[in-house]
């Protein structure tokens, strides 16, 4: 196979995989609302705990979580400025 259709293969089952993950989704979502309407709040739960899952939500945290820190560590290392950036003054129209 030449690479330009090597690269429509792994374009293609990026698409399907996003498709898949989105209707997996969905049925959670689905599901989710099920429950809470029941009063399944165990269930709810589990579901809830499904979708944070199929998203990876812990992992984007804890990533933010680092990023966030690495930020303000590097701004407590920048020296401070002497006077505050100064505000734009507001006119009002008659």
């Amino acid at each position: 196979m030449d690479r330009a259709t090597e690269r429509l293969i792994e374009i293609g089952s990026a698409l399907n995989l996003d498709t898949e993950v989105g209707k997996a989704l969905t049925r959670l979502e689905n599901l989710y609302q099920t429950a809470i309407d029941a009063k399944e709040t165990k269930t709810a739960l589990a579901v809830e705990k499904e979708i944070i899952s199929l998203l990876r939500l812990g992992d984007r945290v804890r990533s933010a979580g680092i990023d966030r820190d690495r930020r303000a560590a590097a701004a407590m290392s920048r020296p401070a400025m002497d006077e505050p950036a100064s505000r734009p003054k507001l006119r009002i129209a008659k």
